[in-house]
């Protein structure tokens, strides 16, 4: 390892440099020394840079991606996948962009941003189709069939492996057809061999879970059914009945939490989300400033300008609404939605100024719906604006405090959300 890098810099080759300190850093890596590894990976992004090797670069940033993703810093690591992409787009690199995709979508499935591993993950399954790589298609079939596994989507999981299954036996009858069974070869057969085992393993799990699934079912579908959405409405009832303690601090939110609620529901299935996304929206919703019930009452009824100290404590309650639904089981989606409700689509927020699409998708939607209703509503410090001041405010911020692309949904005549409450 290091006679390669040695090697390397006594040519003076701006490449080698390049390949030789970065194969140095993904041994480190392998051996988990993060600290050395991040080390060379930015050296040889360096001699790529001197050498204009965009393509290798991109190689860089994919391995400091795949580096901060196993020490679990999953801002960093969405932050060097996306750089990582542009640059294998801008030098028309299709492999590169297509396990960038790919890998980007498994830590999004990590950090449970569902939506925004389905696309990534759908994206470069279809890069890879293109491609007609055996072993990029092979990788994606294997992250999409563990994506849909994780979201219950089992026939869909099932599908994906079959596919994976194939491709694993047309290598394997590749390899057999070639009959140059020299040692690399032999053990290259074997190896196939046993992959398609294990699929075929995993594929008959998922058979029998399927089966299991439409067995339980059919024993009592009403009741099964009946149960579902007596849980449904008992979670509902009980986020409204939480959303009214701490609207009780403020009298004059009273019903903010459920019309924010019915806004964030009425733009999710404008954006065309699934009815169970949807209704995760509509939950965290509700009780996206729960966070509140830790603000003093002065704070959240003072009727002037906040001093920098209450201020600061009235920015605390994201942070403390995350806290409180985090405890809760099933209820991820709306924790994420109090934490992140307050930031801004130009990173200006709080209270970790997360900027763009690093925003969870369903927090961006909850922004635009809470602002709305506090704009068209009385507060103790204004009164209610009229609707065409509050949308002269609101597509001020297009693009400002606000993802544009929802906010025009948001704002359409046509989709009609913004009146679907009419306090003027």
């Amino acid at each position: 390892m290091l006679k390669g890098l040695e090697a390397a810099q006594r040519s003076g080759d701006l490449r080698e440099l390049s390949r030789a300190y970065n194969n140095v850093g993904e041994t480190y890596r392998e051996e988990g020394r993060c600290a050395e590894a991040q080390e060379h990976y930015l050296r040889s992004m360096e001699f790529d840079r001197q050498a204009g090797n965009k393509a290798y670069e991109a190689v860089g940033l994919h391995n400091l991606a795949l580096l901060a993703m196993a020490e679990g810093d999953i801002p960093e690591a969405r932050r060097f996948f996306r750089e990582s992409l542009a640059l294998s787009a801008e030098a028309r690199d299709k492999e590169m962009e297509t396990e960038t995709l790919v890998r980007w979508g498994t830590l999004e499935m990590q950090a449970r941003r569902w939506h925004e591993a389905e696309d990534c993950l759908k994206r470069g399954l279809a890069l890879a189709e293109t491609l007609q790589s055996s072993q990029l298609l092979g990788v994606a079939l294997g992250e999409m069939a563990a994506y849909h596994r994780a979201r219950g989507n089992y026939l869909e999981a099932l599908g994906a492996l079959e596919r994976l299954t194939e491709i694993s036996r047309e290598e394997y009858r590749n390899i057999q057809a070639s009959r140059l069974l020299a040692v690399p070869v032999e053990m290259e057969v074997e190896r196939s061999r046993e992959k398609s085992q294990e699929l075929a393993h995993e594929n008959k799990a998922l058979r029998e879970l399927i089966a299991e699934q439409v067995r339980e079912i059919a024993l009592d579908k009403e009741e099964a059914l009946e149960l579902r959405d007596r849980a449904q409405k008992t979670l509902e009832d009980s986020l409204l009945a939480l959303a009214s303690v701490i609207e009780a601090k403020d009298p004059h939110t009273g019903g903010h939490g459920a019309r924010v609620a019915g806004y964030a529901r009425a733009l999710a299935r404008s954006l065309g989300l699934s009815p169970g996304d949807r209704q995760r929206v509509y939950l965290g919703a509700i009780v996206h400033d729960v966070g509140k019930i830790g603000v003093p009452d002065a704070i959240l009824g003072k009727p002037n300008s906040l001093e920098r100290w209450e201020q600061e404590t009235f920015q605390r309650h994201p942070t403390l609404g995350h806290q409180i639904l985090s405890r809760i089981q099933g209820l991820d989606a709306a924790a994420e939605m109090a934490l992140c409700h307050h930031e801004r689509w130009d990173g200006k927020g709080y209270p970790r100024g997360l900027k763009g699409t690093d925003i969870p998708l369903f927090a961006r939607i909850v922004a635009i719906a809470n602002v709305w209703d506090n704009l068209v509503s009385s507060r103790p410090y204004r009164p209610a604006l009229t609707r065409e001041e509050a949308r002269r405010a609101m597509t001020a911020e297009r693009g400002g405090a606000f993802d544009p692309d929802l906010l025009d949904l948001f704002l359409d005549e046509k989709e009609g959300i913004s009146l679907l409450y009419r306090p003027w």
